[in-house]
């Protein structure tokens, strides 16, 4: 049982991978001939492609190149960056100390008065922090961000003095930084530097080691393929086929070795060692096929419930909760939680993770409801048309032309999701 639970939750990137480990350790299971495997979504009916021409091919080549090499870590980036410098030997292994010492952020994990506890030369301290400091991406082994900031400004030969003197002595204004706010308090400084310098303070680094990772690089495999066709039928269903990705997935079957030697029926340890390996091969298999069931019962049900969105008629998900899912295939609602945890769907609108589909209503009545989506999707289009226009709407009437589209929306609720969508204040914009 937890077995079959665990099943459940795979994707197909570590569904692939438990497969393996399970034909390794039953003798009893063996995978089939993987050239007679085919992918039941390209064998009915092909995933159109994009053609790709050849400027295409020239930026995503551009984008990889501009990729930081992800088998590459922060401390040993800095370190091949180190062996080059002038440092001392004493003065390297302080600086590889203060290296070694360094968060995925690429801040201090313990200050360096615990670091350096104990009779060191503090000028080779200092010279060692600076070395590292300076070191490509420059301001880590700080203690904050506002320390970091700093020391890449003043790495900097030409960095705003205004700049400086904001990240040295006035952080608090980042919290909020509005350019008429701060030359009234400080009128001495005019508009246009404060602009300069907090163009300059956004293009600093706040946490110069997050390029780089220590976690492996996770791929998304689709787990079921949704592909839309022509019907004269008036069901829903007949209109799409959803077919589970078999294509890099191995398949294990019960050995025929195993088979023949369960139909001996010889009484002896032998047999039930046999009886027993293919007992559990058994319940795998069957669990995998439950798995798999539940998984294209759940996508159809969507289909169903989000149909205007597969039919190209919504350009987001209705509200749907994952009881209504449950009740529909009649499963408990802890099972659908489970299907739809880290899985993928692939449809003619794309790669949509399938909890994605499962959506809170954020206008809810006995006569109308409205995804969150849906407001966020329509803040968007409001904003985009006032900036074509020109304009600059403020949440309260942004909240007031929501409400002619019946989404009674508060300013509050507006400006929390226009911040979701990354987008600005009017005052900002």
């Amino acid at each position: 049982m937890i077995q079959s639970v665990k099943l459940l939750t795979l994707p197909a990137a570590e569904l692939r991978e438990y497969i393996y480990q399970e034909v390794e350790n039953n003798p009893a299971l063996e995978l089939k001939d993987d050239d007679k495997k085919v992918d039941p979504a390209v064998e009915i009916e092909k995933l159109p492609d994009r053609q790709k021409t050849a400027s295409d091919s020239d930026a995503y080549m551009k984008y990889l190149e501009s990729l930081p090499d992800d088998t590459e870590t922060l401390q040993t980036h800095l370190l091949n960056q180190l062996a080059e410098s002038t440092l001392d030997d004493e003065e390297k292994a302080l600086a590889e100390k203060i290296i070694q010492n360094l968060d995925e952020k690429g801040f201090n994990i313990v200050p360096f008065s615990e670091l350096f506890a104990g009779s060191v030369d503090d000028t080779k301290i200092n010279k060692a922090v600076t070395a590292v400091r300076s070191l490509e991406p420059a301001g880590t082994a700080c203690d904050s961000i506002q320390e970091s900031l700093l020391v890449q400004a003043q790495l900097y030969e030409n960095a705003p003095a205004l700049a400086i003197e904001i990240l040295q002595n006035h952080f608090e204004f980042l919290e909020n930084p509005r350019i008429s706010a701060i030359h009234t308090k400080f009128p001495q400084w005019n508009q246009k530097d404060i602009e300069t310098a907090l163009d300059f303070i956004r293009s600093l680094e706040p946490y110069p080691g997050r390029q780089f990772s220590t976690r492996k690089t996770q791929y998304i495999m689709p787990d079921v393929y949704v592909v839309k066709k022509e019907s004269d039928s008036e069901e829903l269903e007949d209109h799409f086929i959803v077919a589970l990705s078999k294509e890099d997935l191995p398949v294990p079957i019960i050995s025929p070795f195993f088979k023949k030697l369960q139909e001996q029926n010889n009484q002896n340890e032998a047999q039930a060692f046999v009886k027993d390996y293919i007992n559990d091969a058994e319940w795998f298999l069957n669990s995998l096929e439950y798995r798999n069931n539940i998984l294209i019962k759940t996508v159809k049900a969507i289909i169903k419930k989000q149909k205007e969105f597969f039919l190209g008629i919504s350009s987001s998900p209705a509200p749907l909760a994952m009881k209504e899912i449950a009740n529909e295939i009649q499963v408990h609602e802890a099972t659908i939680s489970r299907i739809a945890n880290s899985k993928y769907l692939q449809c003619e609108r794309g790669l949509f993770e399938i909890r994605y589909f499962f959506v809170t209503a954020a206008i809810k009545s006995d006569s109308i409801s409205i995804s969150k989506e849906a407001v966020k999707q329509k803040i968007k289009q409001i904003l985009s048309e006032a900036d074509q226009q020109n304009k600059k709407l403020s949440d309260e009437k942004i909240s007031k032309i929501l409400s002619e589209s019946g989404m009674n929306i508060s300013r509050r609720t507006v400006a929390k999701y226009r911040s979701e969508l990354g987008i600005e204040s009017s005052y900002d914009r």
